[in-house]
């Protein structure tokens, strides 16, 4: 297969390339709210956590870029460690937690080596379901349940205060990117329960 060195790793990563040209690629969300209106509490948890470049990124995008960056990310081996480098037009980009952090203009000042809060909760699957049902949902809603009813698995969007589902979209468009976006994942509703709730949270490394 013939492939242009200067842009790909290999010609895997060129097939994984022209595999991802027939998908459609979504952008960031940028919100552009202000600080006096409905969702001023939405723009004061951005602002706190210094986290207005990640609410308002560039709107502006190259999507064979787009393209270059994930098809030189992919790993040939399953086996193989992460290593949170790829290419784009020759040029190595790193897209690791202190890259991230750097780039978002340091939101974080936890040590690298430091998992935050809100990463070790979901190591440990801690789901604290009233809180999450109390800050969360509308009154009288409830989380959906497994089949066996023994553990939650997700909310639906209508579910949840208009508050929060505002919460869910810039976390299923801008943090943790998701095609469906009708109901929020546990993990998800702890991101967005931490966000309210001045919780700590290490967004960088979320992101990587």
């Amino acid at each position: 297969v013939n492939f242009d060195a200067t842009r790909f790793l290999g010609p895997i990563q060129f097939a994984r390339f022209k595999d991802l040209e027939k998908r459609t690629i979504w952008g960031e969300n940028v919100y552009r709210l202000t600080s006096t209106g409905d969702f001023a509490r939405f723009v004061e948890i951005i602002e706190e956590r210094g986290w207005v470049d990640l609410a308002r990124p560039a709107d502006v995008i190259n999507f064979d870029l787009v393209r270059e960056f994930y098809a030189n990310a992919m790993h040939l081996d399953d086996e193989d460690p992460v290593t949170f480098k790829t290419m784009v037009r020759g040029r190595e980009i790193r897209y690791d937690r202190d890259t991230i952090n750097d780039f978002l203009g340091q939101p974080s000042q936890l040590p690298p080596d430091t998992y935050c809060a809100f990463t070790q909760s979901i190591a440990q699957g801690n789901w604290d379901i009233s809180a999450l049902t109390q800050s969360l949902l509308r009154p009288g809603h409830q989380l959906i349940w497994n089949t066996q009813k023994t553990y939650p698995v997700r909310a639906k969007k209508d579910d949840l205060t208009i508050h929060s589902q505002l919460l869910l979209h810039f976390t299923l468009h801008n943090v943790m990117p998701r095609s469906h976006t009708s109901d929020g994942t546990m993990k998800a509703l702890q991101f967005m329960y931490y966000m309210e709730n001045n919780l700590e949270i290490d967004i960088a490394r979320v992101i990587a």
